[in-house]
């Protein structure tokens, strides 16, 4: 009953939240938040791509 409360209590936007890792550290040894690494690799490399090219090194 408890839980359903806190449910309830919780926006129609909790679910972007809870996506986003407080500790990605955290969240990458724990199979349960794999969504969380995942999100947080998919942000890291579209940030990598958008470096522009004088940035980064390419042999």
């Amino acid at each position: 009953m408890q839980a359903a409360a806190q449910v309830k209590d919780q926006g129609p936007l909790q679910f972007l939240v809870d996506i986003v890792p407080q500790n990605f550290m955290k969240a990458s040894t724990n199979n349960k938040n794999m969504l969380q690494v995942i999100f947080f690799a998919i942000l890291f490399g579209i940030a990598m791509i958008m470096l522009p090219d004088e940035k980064t090194l390419f042999m």
